[in-house]
Protein backbone atom coordinates (compact mmCIF):
# COMPACT_ATOMS: atom_id res chain seq x y z
CA UNK A 1 0.00 0.00 0.00
CA UNK A 2 1.32 2.93 -1.12
CA UNK A 3 2.04 5.85 1.88
CA UNK A 4 0.98 9.97 0.96
CA UNK A 5 2.01 12.91 2.80
CA UNK A 6 1.26 16.21 2.01
CA UNK A 7 3.66 18.59 1.39
CA UNK A 8 2.72 22.17 1.99
CA UNK A 9 4.98 24.33 -1.14
CA UNK A 10 4.16 26.58 -3.89
CA UNK A 11 8.16 25.76 -4.28
CA UNK A 12 8.29 23.28 -7.19
CA UNK A 13 12.10 22.12 -6.58
CA UNK A 14 11.18 21.46 -3.27
CA UNK A 15 8.67 19.17 -4.04
CA UNK A 16 10.81 17.33 -7.10
CA UNK A 17 13.29 16.54 -4.57
CA UNK A 18 10.99 14.92 -1.73
CA UNK A 19 9.07 13.44 -4.74
CA UNK A 20 11.95 11.95 -6.02
CA UNK A 21 13.72 10.84 -2.23
CA UNK A 22 10.84 9.23 -1.14
CA UNK A 23 9.84 7.25 -3.97
CA UNK A 24 12.20 4.45 -2.83
CA UNK A 25 10.18 4.06 0.34
CA UNK A 26 6.75 3.88 -1.53
CA UNK A 27 5.83 7.25 -0.88
CA UNK A 28 3.84 9.61 -2.77
CA UNK A 29 4.26 13.36 -1.86
CA UNK A 30 1.33 15.81 -2.67
CA UNK A 31 2.15 19.21 -3.39
CA UNK A 32 -0.54 21.63 -1.04
CA UNK A 33 0.25 25.18 -2.37
CA UNK A 34 -1.62 26.80 0.67
CA UNK A 35 -1.48 30.84 1.08
CA UNK A 36 -0.38 30.93 5.04
CA UNK A 37 -0.01 33.63 7.44
CA UNK A 38 2.92 33.89 9.09
CA UNK A 39 4.03 34.23 12.05
CA UNK A 40 7.13 36.33 13.53
CA UNK A 41 8.60 34.20 16.21
CA UNK A 42 12.03 33.74 17.82
CA UNK A 43 12.86 30.18 16.15
CA UNK A 44 12.15 28.77 12.67
CA UNK A 45 10.86 25.81 14.49
CA UNK A 46 7.92 28.30 16.10
CA UNK A 47 7.33 29.52 12.88
CA UNK A 48 6.79 26.47 10.93
CA UNK A 49 4.89 24.29 13.28
CA UNK A 50 2.42 27.12 13.55
CA UNK A 51 2.06 27.03 9.47
CA UNK A 52 1.97 22.95 9.71
CA UNK A 53 -1.30 23.24 12.51
CA UNK A 54 -2.73 26.09 10.13
CA UNK A 55 -2.17 23.87 6.91
CA UNK A 56 -3.83 20.56 8.90
CA UNK A 57 -7.06 22.43 9.69
CA UNK A 58 -7.08 24.00 6.07
CA UNK A 59 -6.39 20.63 4.48
CA UNK A 60 -8.12 18.32 6.83
CA UNK A 61 -4.95 15.87 6.93
CA UNK A 62 -1.60 15.51 8.06
CA UNK A 63 1.18 17.54 6.60
CA UNK A 64 4.90 18.54 6.53
CA UNK A 65 5.57 21.94 6.35
CA UNK A 66 9.13 23.78 6.19
CA UNK A 67 10.93 26.60 6.87
CA UNK A 68 14.03 27.83 6.71
CA UNK A 69 15.85 30.73 8.55
CA UNK A 70 19.54 33.03 7.31
CA UNK A 71 21.97 33.30 10.47
CA UNK A 72 25.24 35.71 9.99
CA UNK A 73 27.57 35.23 12.82
CA UNK A 74 28.85 38.65 12.40
CA UNK A 75 25.12 40.05 12.90
CA UNK A 76 24.79 37.89 16.41
CA UNK A 77 22.68 35.39 14.06
CA UNK A 78 20.66 38.05 12.23
CA UNK A 79 18.49 38.33 10.73
CA UNK A 80 17.48 34.53 11.52
CA UNK A 81 13.29 33.51 11.09
CA UNK A 82 12.41 37.29 10.37
CA UNK A 83 14.40 37.16 7.16
CA UNK A 84 11.27 37.44 5.84
CA UNK A 85 11.05 41.11 7.62
CA UNK A 86 14.76 41.52 6.52
CA UNK A 87 13.94 41.34 2.92
CA UNK A 88 10.93 43.72 3.24
CA UNK A 89 13.08 46.21 4.85
CA UNK A 90 16.57 45.72 3.93
CA UNK A 91 18.34 44.86 0.65
CA UNK A 92 20.99 42.31 0.26
CA UNK A 93 23.82 45.01 0.16
CA UNK A 94 22.31 46.34 3.25
CA UNK A 95 22.70 43.13 4.98
CA UNK A 96 26.07 42.90 3.59
CA UNK A 97 27.43 46.68 4.82
CA UNK A 98 25.96 46.12 7.97
CA UNK A 99 28.39 42.70 8.70
CA UNK A 100 31.34 45.64 7.45
CA UNK A 101 30.56 47.41 10.55
CA UNK A 102 30.97 44.36 13.04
Amino acid sequence: MKKEINLITSNEVRYQFLQKALTAFNIEVKKQPLKLNEIQADTVEEVAIKKALDAAKQIKASCVCEDTELTIKALNDFPGPYMKFAQAKLSIENIIDLTKNT
